[in-house]
């Protein structure tokens, strides 16, 4: 009767623990794709938010024709941002102009 129940319901049971583990991992596997997705949204979102706010402030600065050692130290920081998390480099040139400008001292 033991030889029975051993031969069988363990094979059994150890099927049902493997099936348990695969679906597990499925699962998991299925949650970590959905959360690289909704990463990746949010940095593609913080990209678009740093270039505008690059592209609005470097617009002011050029149009005043001055910029400010603590303005161009915020600028730097979020162009430095900008493209480490991938921005495709269509702010640099803005930047770029923006740190040629004349720097006065002050907030």
């Amino acid at each position: 009767m033991w030889d029975w129940i051993l031969k069988y319901w363990v094979e059994v049971l150890f099927g049902l623990i493997l099936s348990s583990f695969g679906v597990a991992f499925r699962f998991a596997y299925k949650k970590l794709l959905e959360q690289l997705k909704g990463q990746k949204l949010t940095q593609t979102g913080l990209v678009a938010i740093l270039h505008d706010l690059i592209y609005r402030n470097c617009t002011e600065y050029l149009g005043q024709g001055f910029i400010t050692t603590d303005e161009l130290e915020n600028l730097t920081l979020m162009y430095e941002t900008y493209h480490s998390l991938g921005g495709n480099g269509t702010a640099t040139a803005i930047y770029k102009r923006c740190c040629e400008l004349e720097i006065k001292n002050g907030g």
